[in-house]
């Protein structure tokens, strides 16, 4: 915020709300979430391995044997 904005438009207590939604909302877990639901929210493990990958391959196999006939 601006000097300018700070000055004209907060009084104290809009000055110490401020101050204290930096430390309510300190989880640095990201959009606004709460640790927990950061942790809820993460990549979860695969144990058939690199799905993803596997299918990309066989995609770009597929489409390069169109393209050689």
């Amino acid at each position: 915020m601006s000097d300018y904005f700070v000055a004209n438009y907060l009084d104290d207590i809009d000055m110490y709300s401020v101050e204290q939604h930096k430390y309510i909302h300190n989880g640095h877990s990201g959009k606004g979430r709460s640790k927990r639901e950061a942790s809820l929210h993460t990549n979860v493990h695969d144990p058939t391995g690199h799905t993803r990958k596997a299918v990309q391959k066989l995609i770009n196999n597929k489409l390069k044997q169109r393209s050689k006939n």
